[in-house]
């Protein structure tokens, strides 16, 4: 199959799509070529990318904000959305999977909390989340609030004799945030909150990528988490000392 064929087959997926699956071709023509299987194999080449999108990096404050609106008179489920968001923020886990999570996948003893203990991930892979103080704090206060009749953290409101989680709680999300004057925020801006407190924490790449769910050690993390608040980055700046330090 020629390059511009390839093309023409992966009309409509994105370039990243196909580069990835290029990565596997290429992969697999070399093994073929260095097992003697093959004397000229094909390379495809892969598309250019375009570059992602800027994000706008919710800020302590911003979360905060969030917080404040999480209350009854802005949306009936402000409690269990007050506890969802700082899920989110302090464990960086995507929207559903938080959801799925069950009170057996939290061990008080060891301190840790399994995300995707179902491999209901997008990498269909568990990962391991160590309590932070903030996260052992919030486990702790939930455990106190958690409905009996639920094995889940996020139990759905209307889950009967049935024990569901909740679905989602976008619509309740949407109510707050605009309440916060942060209508553009989105659940997966939490993710990138949480990741990129970690960086600024200076915490290494590949204890985040773990508790992400990356199994690339930190490539994608540096990647794609690392647009640093410009705050930190002055910070960082004013305690540079390069030719001082040298001399």
């Amino acid at each position: 199959m020629s390059y511009l064929r390839y093309r023409e087959h992966r009309e409509g997926v994105s370039a990243r799509t196909v580069n990835l699956d290029l990565v596997a071709f290429n992969n697999a023509m070399a093994y073929a070529l260095e097992k003697a299987w093959l004397s000229v194999t094909p390379r495809l080449k892969k598309l250019k990318e375009r570059e992602p999108p800027k994000r706008t990096l919710l800020t302590a404050g911003d979360i905060k904000r969030l917080l404040k609106a999480c209350v009854p008179k802005v949306t009936k489920n402000a409690q269990a959305l007050k506890f969802y968001i700082r899920f989110l923020v302090l464990t960086g886990a995507r929207e559903q999977e938080a959801l799925k999570v069950r009170w057996q996948d939290v061990d008080l003893w060891n301190q840790q909390l399994t995300i995707g203990a179902d491999a209901d991930t997008k990498n269909s892979r568990h990962r391991v989340m160590n309590f932070s103080a903030e996260l052992k704090s919030l486990v702790h206060e939930m455990a106190d609030n958690r409905p009996r009749d639920s094995s889940f953290l996020f139990p759905s409101p209307q889950r009967g004799e049935r024990d569901i989680h909740a679905k989602s709680l976008r619509e309740s999300f949407t109510l707050v945030r605009v309440a916060a004057g942060l209508s553009w925020a989105g659940f997966h801006d939490l993710r990138h909150f949480f990741a990129s407190q970690c960086l600024m924490g200076r915490l290494d790449f590949m204890t985040i990528a773990s508790w992400l769910g990356h199994s690339d050690g930190g490539v994608l993390v540096g990647k794609v988490y690392g647009h640093l608040a410009d705050e930190h980055k002055r910070r960082m700046a004013d305690g540079l000392r390069i030719l001082k330090s040298s001399s």
